[in-house]
């Protein structure tokens, strides 16, 4: 098994994400979509394992040509550490402070809504893609880098940086992508109480945030009166039963992780197309305006349908789901096989790129594969950072090191 999971590592951790899928699927409805969500897997597994059969030896050493230099290495990264502080200081510059300490002093949650909703609105396009990727690729990546190279002052840097970034910007997620490609590799070298410290202050960082944004549990009334565009917060207070701060939160990681996933796939399924017709690729922003036709983004088109409580109060919202569901929403069944079989490619790729590097393979692709639970896979790979922290490591830690010797 420890075998298994090392040669196929991406497989073993998106089979752990389609099994959180079926929970909240059958949990929310059943068996009744079950034969669609059968295809979409039978097909992705068919297909990853005839892909691995026939490149089993092909490709191995071809991205490790692409590695820079030692001295172009400690050139660039030093770069990159310039290029992340300048994003950081100059964003958190534009949102004048330290958001969160503003959201302690409101008391309701259309305001707290407001005020996370404005730290994409009000900033330009070029600001959020910036930002994204600092969050998402660099910030985690050089951590990463920082820690093997030894470089203890730049390591220090980006982790106090990066932390209080990742803080200010009001998503619980964040400083969790931004640490767990470090401490996945810690736990990989056995550094238990590196691993502690840094789970702890993960945890400790995302509780603050939690009792921040959520004013039921710092005993903040929401007037009902009051709610009557942002549904973010409300909905994410609203559905945890009473009881204490810490067991509401508990909950709510509860539902977040094995039932909302599921929960979305099986309504999108149930308004496709009964109430809402495939899209034909203009689900796809690219593919629409190739056609001379209207993008259509249905993680925000469906919110009335899949959240109707929640929309007949006039709020708004997104409904971002698992990555199949887009083809399904396109194509249908199609949809469903194609999807199946593109995962299955990207992913053959992708072990082809870290090849024999299992430590790092693990660490940088661990959280993007755990977010294809509530996303697009293309989304993922361009402004999500996945593709750029794969580049990333083929440029920094493409040649196999020391460390990863016995690996």
């Amino acid at each position: 098994m420890k075998e298994f999971i090392s040669k196929h590592f991406l497989l073993s951790v998106y089979s752990f994400v389609l099994f959180i899928l079926a929970f909240g699927l059958i949990a929310e409805s059943g068996f009744t979509y079950v034969p669609f969500f059968g295809l979409y897997v039978v097909t992705f597994y068919l297909a990853y394992f005839a892909f691995s059969k026939y490149g089993a030896n092909k490709g191995i050493h071809f991205f490790s040509r692409f590695s820079l230099s030692e001295n172009n290495q400690k050139i660039l990264s030093i770069g990159f550490t310039a290029f992340i502080s300048i994003v950081v200081i100059y964003h958190l510059y534009l949102l004048g402070g330290c958001p969160p300490l503003q959201a302690y002093g409101e008391h309701t949650a259309n305001e707290l809504a407001e005020i996370r909703r404005n730290l994409t609105e009000n900033s330009s396009t070029l600001m959020n893609y910036a930002s994204s990727f600092t969050i998402k690729a660099l910030l985690p990546f050089f951590l990463l880098y920082f820690y093997l190279k030894k470089k203890k002052i730049l390591f220090i840097i980006l982790f106090v940086l990066g932390s209080f970034y990742a803080f200010s910007l009001m998503q619980k997620s964040y400083i969790i992508a931004i640490l767990i490609p470090l401490v996945v590799y810690l736990l990989l070298e056995r550094k238990w109480l590196f691993v502690l410290a840094n789970t702890v202050y993960i945890v400790f960082v995302v509780g603050i945030m939690v009792y921040i944004t959520n004013p039921d549990l710092a005993e903040k009334p929401i007037p009902l009166e009051d709610t009557t565009e942002f549904a973010d917060a409300i909905e994410e207070t609203q559905r945890k039963p009473p009881g204490s701060p810490v067991l509401r939160i508990a909950y709510g990681l509860y539902e977040r992780t094995m039932l909302v996933p599921g929960e979305i796939v099986s309504k999108w399924f149930k308004v496709i197309p009964e109430k809402r017709p495939f899209l034909y690729g203009n689900g796809y922003r690219i593919v629409a305006k190739l056609k001379g036709e209207e993008f259509v983004n249905y993680t925000a088109d469906l919110y009335p349908l899949v959240r109707p409580s929640f929309a007949k109060r006039g709020l708004k919202g997104n409904v971002n789901v698992a990555s199949f569901m887009y083809e399904y929403s396109n194509f249908g069944t199609i949809g469903l096989i194609i999807s199946g079989i593109i995962l299955a490619f990207v992913f053959l790729v992708i072990e082809k790129i870290f090849a024999a590097q299992t430590k790092l393979n693990m660490s940088i692709n661990a959280f993007p594969v755990l977010i294809l639970s509530s996303g697009a896979l293309n989304t993922l790979l361009f402004s999500g950072g996945w593709g750029l922290s794969i580049l990333l490591f083929i440029l920094f830690l493409g040649k196999k090191n020391e460390s990863d010797e016995a690996h």
